[in-house]
């Protein structure tokens, strides 16, 4: 049994040769699953790509690893050089949140955490995105926070004193807000509140904020085309996000270049052999059942429940395409087979409009 190695308490700079070597060290011997130093039990726990947060069971947040963005919430130890190079080597507590209510929820993306508060959220870490969702300004016009499509400029960006945030601040645009969960991507937020709305912010180069464009949100934004949508879940990758919905059905939108979507978008010419292509989506309502599904251009009447397909023919929907969409939704009624049908038709119109 391998025993845990003892270690210094403070923050200790990277660029010093001896704690690097005591760094190394604990790469080379710490393989097996060890226990982290700390005399807590833990309720949560979240890594990013060189940090890690955790919330106790009195819901008291905890955070260890890199902290050159202030991603651990902490000035301990800062080179007056201004490197800023160091980091926790054990869990040591966010003595900054004690002014707030205890957390809930903690999550960690590439350089930025957040964690969840009665009454909204709280984020620290780097901000060179707006992933933290702290800063003033606001992105376009009136007319563009009224759903028009907002204008990417330089002023979108978060001014210097914005891009790093050594102490935990509050996402005043949710100050209120009943939040259930927040989940970090590497450089965007997503957040899911008690009334089943979805927000995202920060970075957005690839649509994984789902909001219709590529333009970065320094503060959170509803996704309002997953209005009235019943989400239970969010998970964020590097540059994509899904949700969960209560009828658990998966809905991706983001980058899509390995496939990560689950998407397999059809191409224009639809000779290829039913293998498709895969085109990156800026849409939230692209629905994938299953990362195979496709629309069955034969299906077989007795596999569908037929008063859902009497339904939805009085609806005015072709029969063809009302008997795909049951059959892919397992029959489990008619508003999901509609849900269905909405995001095909998004998909084609995506892969039409290539």
């Amino acid at each position: 049994r391998l025993a845990s190695p003892r270690v210094a308490s403070r923050p200790v700079c990277l660029n010093d040769r001896s704690t690097r070597s005591i760094v190394d060290s604990i790469e080379e011997v710490v393989r097996p699953p060890t226990q982290p130093e700390s005399c807590v039990r833990w309720a949560d726990c979240a890594l990013g790509d060189s940090h890690a947060c955790g919330i106790t069971e009195d819901g008291s947040v905890y955070a260890w690893g890199l902290n050159d963005r202030g991603q651990c919430a902490s000035k301990e130890g800062t080179s007056t050089s201004g490197a800023h190079d160091f980091c926790l080597l054990r869990p040591t507590r966010v003595s900054a949140l004690d002014s707030f209510q205890p957390s809930t929820c903690v999550s960690c993306g590439f350089e930025h955490s957040c964690c969840v508060i009665d009454g909204g959220i709280v984020a620290w870490g780097s901000n060179e995105y707006g992933q933290c969702g702290t800063s003033a300004a606001v992105m376009g016009s009136d007319a563009d926070r009224r759903g028009h499509q907002p204008h990417c400029s330089s002023s979108t960006a978060p001014s210097s004193s914005d891009i790093c945030s050594w102490k935990p601040r509050p996402v005043r645009s949710l100050r209120g807000v009943r939040v259930v969960s927040v989940v970090c991507g590497h450089h965007h937020t997503t957040c899911l509140t008690f009334q089943g709305s979805v927000f995202a912010w920060g970075s957005n180069s690839s649509g994984q904020l789902g909001l219709g464009d590529t333009c970065n949100r320094q503060q959170p934004e509803m996704i309002r085309a997953l209005w009235a949508t019943p989400v239970v879940a969010l998970a964020c990758g590097s540059s994509h996000t899904v949700a969960l919905t209560r009828q658990r059905m998966v809905l991706s939108w983001g980058r899509a270049k390995y496939g990560q979507l689950g998407l397999l978008l059809q191409s224009e010419e639809g000779e290829d052999g039913g293998q498709g292509t895969l085109k990156q989506s800026h849409s939230a309502r692209f629905c994938c059942v299953s990362p195979s599904l496709k629309r069955q251009r034969t299906p077989h009447v007795s596999m569908v429940n037929q008063g859902q397909l009497s339904s939805l023919r009085e609806m005015g929907i072709e029969e063809g395409e009302a008997l795909a969409a049951l059959e892919a939704t397992n029959n489990q009624g008619v508003e999901l087979a509609i849900e269905w049908i909405f995001s095909q038709r998004q998909l084609e119109g995506c892969a039409g409009g290539g």
